[in-house]
């Protein structure tokens, strides 16, 4: 605000010397016009130093590796110093077109999809002889790419006890994160991150000349998380992407198989809340305070109010794939599963998705994960093993005071879902979702 100040007062002065009276009126008459913009082009800004600051943090949850190189924000900035505001209407199209000239300045290149491997046929996971290296590299034959607080983690941690399946790490983030940056892009980062299932596989070809065993990549945000999609080849001057996450994937293991697990979205979307409070106390928690009931609501309403009268002015896609949003709402992966599912939908064949309720999970593990194996073509999980099915141990349940949430939230959050709640079910049936209620 005091730039703008200064450079008010110049074109003040400048005028008064060189028009007078006339050219003084046109200077007034010109910052009365902008005051509205650069209030919103401020509060876009102050907001963005809270994103790159979740980034970064992002950056160190998702393995061993330095920040990534761009612009990051100073800190973020409290409730006082950043009052998000809801946008007015016409107002979205400058916010939109900010963020995208913004956003553009952190692609430290473009980048190309890759081209398709050679894979052997001696390997049910998608393998291929690396000659420069001298070794058989590997890339996952499955995906669990979404959604987040929807039992993932759990369930990794019993489908890891499988002989037939290879631990390599749960998250890899590369479709959606590190193939963006400067110095992790190079596929290799990922295919090292694989290296150990590559290494066992290539120990049974030269043992019994074919092997069985897989490995999978579990990064919930592939399906809704990529704000550096304008990095991408192709998507370049675009107000939504035509390639994705899911194009990203594809370029690599076309035949891949996904499993989809999903959550009713209200009680996801509050999970979700509470959970990046507790993770990113520095940012979420300091930016929110406590994760209560009321908090939830404060954010719930101002999310609604935003998606809202984005959705009135512009498609769905759209909306989603800007990263404006969430600046205005700091609420990450709303949570609108049928736009997230569609770009995949339409690249893969439906054969290959398995899409799985966390409600049925929770009341089954032992029946849900007999049918995940059945999908990925595993054996029955060994007899000495399956008691470690029974287990009641809950992998990443939320860490926050389990405070129910205030009835007028539920009401007013079904209320905005539940468009998109219909859309859904043409993707994956309703009978699947129909105890959801909606």
């Amino acid at each position: 605000m005091m730039v703008m100040r200064v450079k008010v007062f110049r074109h003040l002065k400048a005028a008064a010397s060189l028009t007078g009276v006339v050219m003084l009126a046109f200077i007034i008459a010109w910052v009365a016009a902008s005051v509205s913009f650069t209030t919103e082009e401020e509060l876009y800004r102050n907001s963005l130093a809270v994103s790159n600051q979740q980034k970064k943090q992002w950056n160190k949850e998702s393995g061993d590796h330095k920040p990534r190189k761009g612009k990051v924000g100073e800190g973020p900035p409290g409730p006082e110093e950043n009052p998000v505001k809801q946008v007015q209407h016409a107002s979205f199209l400058k916010i939109l077109k900010l963020a995208a000239e913004d956003f553009n300045l952190t692609c430290s290149h473009s980048v190309p999809m890759q081209r398709p491997k050679n894979f052997t046929k001696y390997t049910k996971n998608p393998c291929y002889w690396d000659k420069a290296a001298g070794k058989l590299r590997c890339l996952p034959y499955f995906y669990i790419p979404g959604f987040p607080k929807c039992g993932t983690t759990d369930f990794y941690n019993f489908l890891k006890i499988h002989p037939e399946y290879l631990r390599t790490g749960k998250e890899f983030h590369w479709h959606n994160h590190l193939q963006f940056t400067q110095d992790y892009s190079d596929l290799e980062v990922y295919l090292h991150r694989l290296q150990p299932a590559g290494n066992k596989i290539e120990q049974d070809l030269k043992e019994k000349g074919f092997s069985r065993k897989i490995t999978g990549d579990f990064t919930p945000d592939y399906l809704c998380d990529n704000m550096r999609w304008r990095c991408l080849e192709g998507n370049a001057g675009l107000e939504a992407p035509r390639y994705t996450n899911a194009h990203s994937i594809y370029s690599l293991t076309p035949n891949a198989k996904f499993i989809i697990f999903m959550r009713e979205p209200v009680d996801r979307l509050y999970s979700r809340f509470k959970h990046m409070i507790y993770v990113s106390p520095d940012i979420f928690g300091k930016y929110w305070g406590d994760p209560s009931p009321e908090t939830f609501h404060q954010a719930a309403m101002r999310a609604i109010r935003v998606y809202t009268a984005c959705f009135q002015n512009f498609p769905v896609r759209q909306c989603l794939y800007n990263e404006s949003l969430f600046e205005q709402t700091m609420i990450n992966d709303i949570g609108i599963y049928s736009a997230c599912l569609q770009d995949f939908v339409n690249l893969f064949p439906r054969e290959n998705f398995l899409f799985l309720k966390f409600e049925e999970y929770t009341e089954s593990r032992e029946k849900i994960y007999n049918r995940v194996l059945k999908f990925l073509d595993l054996g029955p999980l060994p007899k000495h093993l399956q008691g470690k099915l029974n287990s009641t141990e809950v992998h990443n349940a939320g860490h926050v005071p389990n405070s129910p949430m205030l009835n007028k939230t539920r009401v007013a959050l079904r209320r905005f879902f539940s468009p998109f709640v219909q859309e859904l079910k043409k993707i994956v049936g309703s009978n699947l979702i129909k105890s959801w209620g909606y």
